[in-house]
């Protein structure tokens, strides 16, 4: 997020300090629906001890923005995400799960009601 020049609330100087909210924060929601998947898994190794596995996986993000000081859903955006390993390696090496979100969030990242949204100040009472 940092990367796109998107605020975030600064972290605290101990773990266990509780953060002191402005009551203008948002809150980023994320819902994973139709999952689909295609793999396929291999025994591999010289002594066919190991899993291999390739495959893809696509599904649908549902994101919502909730914002502390208007107590309510402030933007909705649907879109998918994807990713595959199209050769064969070894289990839980390259989980295509965490880039096909990384690809969704790029998505969301891109979106222009979003990126203005997050990016404009609030509005103070």
């Amino acid at each position: 997020m940092r990367q796109y020049d998107y605020p975030l609330v600064d972290k605290p100087k101990s773990l266990f300090e509780e953060f002191k909210l402005s009551g203008h924060e948002l809150i980023l929601a994320a819902k994973i629906t139709n999952v689909k998947e295609n793999s396929c898994y291999a025994l591999g190794g010289f002594n066919l001890d190991q899993r291999v596995y390739l495959g893809s996986v696509r599904f649908s993000v549902q994101w919502e923005v909730y914002s502390f000081s208007e107590k309510r859903v402030v933007f909705a955006f649907d879109n998918e995400g994807s990713a595959m390993v199209d050769e064969f390696k070894p289990q839980f090496d390259d989980n295509y799960y965490p880039r096909a979100f990384g690809n969704a969030l790029r998505g969301l990242l891109k979106n222009a009601d979003f990126l203005k949204l997050v990016t404009s100040a609030p509005e103070r009472s």
